[in-house]
């Protein structure tokens, strides 16, 4: 797949009314994992309201991102239960978790040789955001030796739009009965590789 459009798990009224529309897409480039997300509305005045004022780039390594708007991945591990999350906001904010299976064994990716997750590109418009994350393949163990690259497992793209009271969560695949972007069944994206 690569790329495509996320879709909210129970849209709202004011989503709908906005015409807001998500795209996401995953690409493998040299050691790095990167993941671009479109967000874009036919209403400016909605995102006014989606996220506080834009600061300058911020790369602090925060918990509990996804309690407000927040880009996310999660990422398996080829041939085992274990999978990452990748926690990513306007802002530049960024955490990076592993699991030892579903939502189980939750604990902060140590960073390798000062290498972490940053947002590398950020072009916001009156009705569209155009992000970018880099995500060094060494954290989710895809880095073999002399630098050559092991298999990304499969991946989804999700995110959650907070604007006041109003809360969504967008993802290629909602394979639950309520929203849960840890389901392993909804990992469908396998990223593009270059």
């Amino acid at each position: 797949m690569g790329k495509g459009r996320l879709i909210p798990y129970s849209p709202t009224l004011e989503t709908t009314r906005a015409g807001l529309e998500l795209f996401g897409e995953s690409r493998v480039e040299g050691e790095s994992l990167h993941l671009f997300f479109r967000l874009g509305v036919s209403d400016s005045e909605f995102l006014k309201g989606l996220l506080p004022p834009v600061q300058n780039i911020n790369p602090l390594r925060l918990d509990e991102l996804w309690k407000a708007t927040c880009f996310e991945a999660f990422i398996s591990k080829p041939d085992a239960e274990g999978y990452f999350e990748f926690n990513g906001t306007l802002n530049g904010e960024w955490n990076l978790y592993e699991f030892d299976s579903y939502r189980t064994g939750m604990r902060p990716v140590p960073l390798i040789a000062n290498l972490q997750p940053a947002l590398v590109r950020r072009e916001i418009d009156e009705k569209e955001w155009m992000l970018e994350y880099q995500v060094p393949l060494s954290l989710l163990g895809a880095s073999g030796p002399q630098g050559a690259s092991k298999k990304v497992g499969l991946l989804s793209m999700t995110a959650v739009l907070k604007r006041g009271e109003d809360v969504t969560y967008w993802a290629f695949k909602h394979a639950g009965a309520k929203p849960d972007f840890h389901l392993r069944e909804s990992f469908c994206d396998d990223p593009i590789r270059n």
